[in-house]
C-alpha cells in the first residue's frame, strides 16, 4: 500500500490534470481497499485533505477545499502521523485562510512552525514572513530571518528569492 500511496502522492503534484485525477482515483481506490489497516485509512485521510489544501483535488474529490470537512481529513492523518511536514503545512494553511482574529493569527503561525520545524520549506518561509510582518508575533526582521534562511537552506524558492532580498537591502542581516 505505502508504494501506491507513494504513487498516489506523486500524480496528484504532476501538471497535468488528468495524472492529478489519477492520483485522487488512486487515494479513494485505496482508501476502499480490504484489509487496509485504520493508520493507513488516516493517513489517506490526511493526503486527501492535503490535496485539497494545495488546491489539486477540491471539485475533483467532492470537497470544498478550506472547508471544516476538509480540515478533519488533514486532523485524520495528522492522528496518526503527527509529524508529517506536509500535513502540518496542509492544516496551517487551511487555518490561515479562516483566520480572522489576532488569537487566530497566532494559532497559525504556531501551526506553521510546528510543519517548519518538521522540515516544511514553505512553512518556514512563511513563519520568516509572519516575523517579519509582525503576523500574529510581535515583528522581529532577525527571527525572520532566520527563517527565510531555512526555507531557502529547505530549497523553497520563494524562500531563496526572499533571502536574495533581505541581503539587497540589509534586513534582518
Amino acid at each position: 500500500v505505502d508504494g501506491a500511496l507513494n504513487l498516489a502522492l506523486s500524480e496528484l503534484v504532476d501538471q497535468d490534470p488528468q495524472t492529478r485525477q489519477a492520483g485522487l482515483d488512486r487515494l479513494h481506490a485505496l482508501s476502499r481497499r480490504p484489509g487496509v489497516s485504520p493508520t493507513m485509512a488516516a493517513r489517506l485521510q490526511g493526503y486527501r485533505g492535503w490535496a485539497r489544501a494545495r488546491g489539486l483535488a477540491a471539485e475533483a474529490d467532492g470537497g470544498d477545499a478550506v472547508g471544516a470537512d476538509t480540515i478533519a481529513l488533514v486532523q485524520a492523518g495528522l492522528q496518526v502521523e503527527p509529524d508529517n511536514p506536509s500535513l502540518n503545512w496542509a492544516l496551517a494553511h487551511l487555518r490561515d485562510a479562516q483566520a480572522t482574529s489576532a488569537a487566530d493569527r497566532a494559532e497559525v503561525h504556531a501551526l506553521y512552525r510546528r510543519a517548519a520545524e518538521a522540515g516544511h520549506g514553505e512553512a518556514a518561509w512563511q513563519v520568516g514572513m509572519q516575523y517579519i510582518n509582525g503576523d500574529g508575533i510581535e515583528a522581529d526582521p532577525v527571527a525572520g530571518f532566520e527563517w527565510v534562511s531555512r526555507s531557502a537552506r529547505l530549497g523553497f524558492e520563494s524562500g531563496l528569492v526572499s533571502l536574495a532580498v533581505m541581503h539587497a537591502v540589509g534586513q534582518g542581516t
